[in-house]
């Protein structure tokens, strides 16, 4: 087919046109509105019939269940309530029987022996007065009090306390090679503890120098007379953890101090409650390092029995028998056995 006027274009090739088919000759099926809004009308009505129906069937069996299992669970509660109850009762009145005999149990455990008390950083003072009592009633005596500040713990004084060692060792004490920690407790049992019970009780100006300097350095609080010597020692643990960043190195500061008591002395004893002998307790850590084959420990006493027990280690100590009691973990017994006799004065 030509176009006039456009004699450059070709002719397009002609086809057959075939028939229009519409839709007016045909039925189409359409679903209106109104039959979706029954249908869903009737879903939802069937579902609600079948939750009215099954709330109906299982009501009365399942909150019959329910119940039974409540007032079931209530005496369980109950039950280890007032279980609980009896046991603190008991124990209650365990620790004030233990109390009213303990003079007697404690007689003459730890006759003529001097004892020096050495205490951590947050060491709780009815514990340490507690303790200390019973080891006079023992028939020792207290030499004195050696208290550890917290600033012997602070990362920034470790240069300072090197320094303050080496300043301060008499010439006939031989540190051994360690950590500044190890080498410090060195000397400090040096300037408070012999092995030899005729050294033991004399005064000594080079002891007394030592104590004083760290005392003036801001490390110790000292109170009786501790540079005159004892011949065992008790460390009473924090009654909480070490506050600083690194607990284990500040429970390995006071491993180091129990392992130079016992190491200068006839022997040595770290007690303390339930928190030193949890997962990061000074006692959880002495009883993990080998010290704990020569140095003994007590985790209860914080109690009247704790505090007898603390006594009767000393008293162990003193005769070469080491153990770890009380009721934590390793702990080897709740007390020596067997247990150390009376020493009568003779």
């Amino acid at each position: 087919m030509e176009h006039p006027g456009r004699a450059d274009l070709p002719g397009l090739p002609g086809r057959a046109v075939g028939r229009l088919h519409l839709l007016a000759d045909r039925t189409l099926l359409v679903i209106d509105f109104r039959y979706h809004l029954v249908s869903i009308v009737a879903v939802f009505l069937a579902l609600a019939v079948g939750i009215v129906l099954g709330t109906t069937m299982l009501q009365d069996p399942f909150l019959d269940q329910l119940k039974a299992e409540g007032v079931s669970l209530k005496e369980e509660t109950d039950k280890l309530r007032a279980d609980k109850d009896a046991l603190t009762a008991l124990s209650t009145g365990d620790d004030q029987l233990i109390g009213a005999y303990a003079p007697q149990l404690v007689a003459e455990r730890l006759t003529d022996a001097r004892v020096v008390v050495m205490t951590a950083p947050g060491a709780d003072a009815r514990m340490v007065e507690a303790v200390a009592a019973r080891i006079q009633q023992a028939g020792a005596t207290v030499t004195g009090t050696v208290g550890f500040t917290d600033r012997y713990l602070e990362d920034q004084e470790g240069g300072v306390i090197s320094g303050l060692t080496d300043r301060l060792k008499p010439a006939e004490l031989a540190l051994p090679s360690g950590t500044r920690y190890e080498r410090a407790a060195a000397e400090i049992a040096w300037a408070t503890l012999a092995k030899n019970e005729e050294k033991a009780g004399r005064e000594d100006p080079a002891a007394e120098a030592v104590l004083t300097g760290f005392q003036t350095g801001g490390y110790l609080k000292l109170s009786g007379e501790p540079a005159t010597r004892a011949t065992l020692a008790v460390v009473i643990a924090p009654s909480s953890a070490f506050p600083g960043p690194d607990i284990n190195g500040d429970n390995a500061a006071f491993v180091a101090v129990a392992r130079a008591l016992d190491d200068t002395g006839q022997g040595a004893v770290v007690a303390g409650g339930p928190t030193a002998r949890a997962t990061d307790g000074l006692l959880a850590a002495l009883r993990d390092d080998d010290a704990a084959d020569g140095v003994s420990s007590n985790d209860v006493a914080d109690t009247q029995a704790g505090q007898v027990v603390t006594v009767l280690a000393l008293a162990g100590e003193r005769k070469g028998q080491s153990g770890q009691y009380g009721i934590g973990e390793r702990a080897d017994a709740f007390l020596p056995d067997p247990v150390p006799p009376p020493i009568s004065k003779g």
